[in-house]
């Protein structure tokens, strides 16, 4: 369904995959550790109607690893140059959960160049943003031991099926237990070509994220639709969260995904499927 290929930026080499022109342009923006590929469960419906654009951020995926630039706003800048030299027309992004907050910049930096915002249990603040790292910071420690590594595909695999989901051990529960053998290899492949020094970034918390106050939510003002996962399995958005942050957009709204954890998206893709293509129709007329 996408073809890949390279972007310069001028500074690193971002790789993306695209869609055939079936509509307007939707920019799709996964999350930290992940790669444009752990988009799959959507890409049938979302390619059907929309101009798909996947990129992997650096220091993801098949893009450059550039290690001491993993702000955010590094990313939002490869993202604004990639809209503005490949794209060339308003489009919408759709971002997980740190993708979602590189959206955020993105649209309040480069209004001209977004037409809406859909935001999946994306941290809506720094605040909120730190609050979901430290929950998970074992976690986290894990993934850094596995970043860039050389071991084999099989035991990485592993390896990562043994990550907590839930680091506080009061449930147990590993990767392992809920994801398929396709989808622990596609993690592990990911892990191997994930740039350690980012997840350093992701720990020490304040360089990465100088730039996205409580105020980045004040300035999008383009239509923007939040999907708030469970936040008892996993969700990192409070009903007050998203409430704060819906009162700073003019144009926002929620849909709750009850039951679902932080990738909603993996947990329920047909009904984040029917959500989103409904908000992208109504935005589109």
């Amino acid at each position: 369904m996408l073809e890949e290929r390279t972007f310069e930026t001028g500074s690193t080499t971002i790789n993306f995959a695209e869609g055939p022109t079936n509509g307007r342009p939707l920019v799709l923006l996964h999350g930290g550790s992940a790669r444009w590929q752990f988009w799959g469960p959507l890409l049938e419906g979302l390619v059907s109607t929309n101009h798909v654009y996947a990129p992997d951020f650096r220091g993801h995926g098949g893009s450059s690893w550039t290690p001491g630039h993993y702000r955010l706003l590094d990313y939002a800048s490869d993202v604004g140059a990639f809209l503005r030299e490949m794209v060339r027309e308003p489009a919408s992004l759709f971002g997980h959960s740190m993708g979602g907050e590189v959206a955020m910049i993105v649209a309040a930096q480069w209004p001209d160049r977004i037409r809406s915002v859909i935001l999946e249990d994306a941290p809506l603040s720094a605040d909120v943003s730190r609050r979901a790292i430290e929950s998970t910071r074992p976690t986290l420690l894990l993934m850094r031991a596995l970043a860039g590594s050389t071991l084999p595909l099989e035991e990485l695999t592993q390896r990562v099926g043994e990550l907590p989901l839930d680091p506080s051990n009061e449930r147990n529960i590993l990767l392992g237990d809920v994801a398929s053998d396709d989808d622990l290899r596609m993690y592990a492949e990911s892990m191997r070509l994930h740039d350690p020094a980012m997840l350093d970034a992701v720990l020490e918390f304040d360089e990465m994220h100088a730039g996205y106050e409580d105020g980045v939510a004040g300035g999008v003002g383009c239509p923007v639709l939040i999907l708030q996962a469970d936040p008892s399995v996993g969700g990192v958005l409070l009903d007050a969260d998203v409430a704060h942050a819906i009162a700073l957009m003019p144009d926002a709204r929620c849909v709750r995904f009850d039951g679902a954890g932080h990738s909603i998206h993996i947990a329920d893709p047909q009904g984040v499927l029917d959500v989103v293509v409904s908000f992208l129709e109504e935005v589109g007329t």
